[in-house]
C-alpha cells in the first residue's frame, strides 16, 4: 500500500475523528458482549447503581470527566480512552497507507477495530464472542470479491478452513496431553477469520508472532514470579494485536 497524498489531510483526519467515534463504540462491545444478554451489565448505565449515564458520558475522550458516577461513585474501567484513541490511530494509519473512499479501505478498518475488540476482551475474559469472529469470517470470503483485494477467494476460503482444522486438531491433542482444555472454539474461530481476511502466508506470520510473543510473555512471567507466574494467556489477545499488525504488512 502506498501512502496517499493527494487529500492532504483532509482524509486522515477524516479517518481518525471517525476512528474515534468507532473507538467509542468497540467500547461499548467490550463491555457488552463478553456478557449473557439477561445478566451483564449495560455499557450505557452505571454497573454499581443501574442509573443511565448521561449523553456527555458517553462522548469520546470527553467521557473520560465522568469516571465516577455520581449517585454511587462506581468507577468506570480506565482503559476506555485508550482504546478508543488507539483506535483513532489505526484508523489514520490506515488512511495514510490506503486508497481514500474505497470499500477495501473501509473494511479495513472495520477489521483492525474487530481485532482490538477481540484482543481486549480476550485479555480481560478469556472468550471470543462468535457475533464478531463469525460473520468476520464471512466479510473476508465476501472481500475477496473487491476490486484489488489482495487475497483471492480460494486462498482466503482455504486459509479459513485449515486454519480452523488445524488449530481444532493441536487443541485436541494439547488437551489429551495436559488433561484439560489448552485451547477454546473461539480461538479456533479467531484463526479462521484472520485467515479469511489476510489469506495462508501471513496468518502463518500472525500464527508466529502470536505463539513466540506469548511464549516470551509467559517465560517473563516466571520469571518474575516463579510459580507463580505460570498462569493461562489469552492467545486471542496475541492473534488480535498481530493480525492488526499484518493489517499494515
Amino acid at each position: 500500500m502506498q501512502v496517499v497524498n493527494h487529500w492532504g489531510w483532509a482524509w486522515p483526519a477524516g479517518c481518525a475523528a471517525l476512528g474515534l467515534a468507532a473507538g467509542a463504540v468497540a467500547n461499548y462491545c467490550i463491555l457488552r458482549l463478553p456478557w449473557d444478554e439477561a445478566e451483564g451489565p449495560f455499557a450505557t448505565a452505571c454497573v454499581g447503581c443501574g442509573r443511565a449515564y448521561g449523553l456527555v458520558a458517553h462522548l469520546p475522550i470527553l467521557g473520560v470527566a465522568y469516571r465516577r458516577c455520581r449517585w454511587c461513585r462506581w468507577s468506570r474501567p480506565g482503559w476506555r480512552p485508550g482504546v478508543e484513541l488507539g483506535n483513532a490511530a489505526l484508523w489514520a494509519l490506515l488512511a495514510l497507507t490506503d486508497d481514500p473512499w474505497t470499500t477495501a479501505a473501509m473494511l479495513r478498518m472495520l477489521l483492525v477495530t474487530s481485532l482490538l475488540v477481540l484482543a481486549v476482551i480476550d485479555l480481560q475474559h478469556f472468550v471470543l464472542p462468535d457475533v464478531i469472529t463469525l460473520p468476520g469470517i464471512v466479510a473476508g470470503i465476501a472481500a475477496t470479491l473487491l476490486p484489488g483485494w489482495p487475497v483471492s477467494l480460494v486462498d482466503a476460503a482455504l486459509s479459513a478452513s485449515i486454519g480452523y482444522f488445524a488449530m481444532m486438531a493441536l487443541a485436541t491433542a494439547a488437551e489429551s496431553y495436559y488433561g484439560e482444555e489448552a485451547l477454546g472454539q473461539g480461538d479456533w474461530k479467531l484463526v479462521a477469520m484472520l485467515g479469511a481476511l489476510l489469506g495462508a502466508s501471513k496468518l502463518l506470520i500472525v500464527l508466529l508472532i502470536a505463539n513466540v510473543t506469548g511464549a516470551a510473555v509467559g517465560l517473563l512471567l516466571v520469571a518474575k514470579y516463579g510459580q507463580d507466574g505460570r498462569r493461562k494467556l489469552p492467545l486471542g489477545t496475541f492473534l488480535g494485536a498481530a493480525g492488526i499488525l499484518m493489517v499494515f504488512a
